[in-house]
């Protein structure tokens, strides 16, 4: 593939984005990320340029979408001066819109999840942008094939399906110091919002320790969010503040130590573009307990790699997950060989590497086509 430039619309604090720009950097001769919010940590790659007007946005109100006019003529003057080949932005409402705005072409947009599967379903004005950016892109790329079926609700046309990956020499099983030297530890890698059904892990976890009492159980919560004092209520409600830890939010390279810390990982989501938190933990030979929607389908292999409970109210949906993480917590055989062909599932379907071969291949059809 031809050396080119490439720019990049995309938050650049999300892990996602960043991991994508060593791989990137390999096959482009300059790379500009353009993100609406300053990184929180610094991003330092030769090649690699940064521009934010930083901006406070919001991905869920539609009238705050008027913001994005404020970063359009600072985007125009990035483009003219770095003269992009192709412009590659992500998040349908965010970023997308954003680069539809900026009239460049051509465009590749790369749909993320809530933006396909829970903006449209706020009003018919939420789903007319919707529709109308999505027209506008050259090139569709959906994170998983839920997220493609979707998005075709909206237009009629092809969406090219490429997984937000995930780097195996990272996201891999490595011994750790565990914080408590006996303790099976239960965990999650979710923030802590309303979206992700943290309090049904919360309650599965009080029933489960009501039956298995000769082990030493703890959950640990690695993020932060606006269900926090909530959770932390419950957990004192419960009685279980001496067994579960709140973590907050860690820096993402510390992320593979605290995921090979936990034992098992569940993620009661309530909505689901991909699921890369459970990616993450299946690269670490971590079983995974997940909702029965979305991306986890694509994931999680039910009864191979870990488990599917179906979508519930919060007693029903704990009930279901405490009795899989009883069977996982009493049959080391069985949690030990889900992580093992998690693995695998992985490094077939969501290497990084992967990903990225196929999103240039896609990006080499773009350019011949002129």
């Amino acid at each position: 593939m031809r050396k080119r430039k490439l720019l990049i619309l995309g938050d650049a604090n999300s892990p996602h984005i960043r991991r994508l720009l060593s791989p990137l950097l390999t096959y482009f001769n300059e790379i500009l990320l353009f993100s609406l919010r300053a990184p929180q940590e610094a991003v330092v790659y030769p090649s690699l340029h940064l521009e934010t007007p930083n901006l406070k946005t919001s991905r869920g109100n539609l009238f705050v979408k008027l913001l994005y006019l404020k970063a359009l003529p600072h985007l125009k003057r990035v483009i003219r001066r770095f003269q992009p080949d192709i412009l590659y932005a992500h998040y349908v409402t965010s970023y997308g819109f954003l680069g539809v705005l900026s009239g460049f072409r051509p465009l590749a947009l790369h749909i993320w999840g809530s933006d396909i599967l829970i903006f449209p379903e706020k009003s018919f004005l939420h789903r007319s942008l919707i529709r109308y950016i999505l027209s506008k892109a050259d090139l569709l790329i959906a994170s998983s094939r839920h997220l493609r079926d979707r998005a075709q609700r909206y237009i009629r046309r092809s969406v090219e399906v490429v997984p937000l990956g995930v780097d195996l020499d990272v996201f891999k099983p490595f011994e750790v110091r565990k914080p408590w030297d006996s303790a099976l530890i239960i965990g999650s890698t979710k923030n802590l919002y309303e979206i992700y059904g943290l309090d049904r892990l919360i309650l599965a976890f009080k029933r489960v320790r009501e039956r298995v009492r000769d082990r030493d159980l703890r959950l640990l919560l690695v993020g932060s969010g606006s269900q926090e004092r909530y959770l932390r209520n419950l957990v004192g409600e419960l009685g279980l503040r001496d067994h579960v830890v709140f973590a907050g939010r860690k820096p993402y390279n510390e992320m593979p130590t605290y995921v090979n810390v936990m034992d098992i990982l569940v993620f009661p989501s309530l909505s689901e573009g991909l699921g890369v938190s459970a990616i993450e933990a299946s690269a670490c030979e971590k079983p995974v307990i997940a909702s029965d929607l979305g991306g986890f389908r694509e994931v999680v292999i039910d009864g191979e790699t870990g488990f599917l409970v179906p979508l519930g109210e919060p007693e029903e949906m704990a009930e279901e997950i405490a009795q899989k993480l009883v069977l996982l917590i009493n049959d080391d055989k069985l949690r030990l060989g889900m992580g093992k062909r998690g693995r695998e599932h992985v490094m077939r379907n969501f290497s990084l590497r992967e990903s990225v071969k196929k999103l240039l291949k896609f990006f080499e059809k773009l350019f011949k086509k002129g």
